[in-house]
């Protein structure tokens, strides 16, 4: 996998397993991951539970905004497209306020 993917440091298992598939898939697949360091092992230091609750909340954040960024090469949404909306109501409010009453 480092052959295919130059500047490659370190991957897990599970995010090895994700990345071979998106290689080997004979559909183009773009897949990433992203991992927390607890431990060291050689010195045997630990990320207190604070400092681990802040890591998880800034590559979460890192994350989701990695992936409301990415443009999928060649996908064209059309203009009134599901992700285009900014959280208006689509559609006859009163009419839909009715089903969840």
């Amino acid at each position: 996998m480092c052959e295919k993917l130059p500047g490659l440091v370190s991957i897990e298992m599970e995010s090895s397993h994700l990345v071979d598939m998106a290689i080997n898939c004979n559909q183009k697949i773009h897949a990433s991951s992203t991992h927390i360091i607890l431990a060291q092992r050689r010195s045997l230091d630990f990320l207190t539970n604070e400092q681990k609750h802040k890591v998880e909340r800034e590559i979460g954040l890192a994350a989701l905004e990695a992936v409301t960024q990415f443009v999928i090469p060649g996908e064209n949404e059309p203009k009134d497209g599901v992700w285009n909306h900014k959280g208006e109501v689509l559609g006859d409010y009163d009419q839909i306020k009715k089903h969840f009453e």
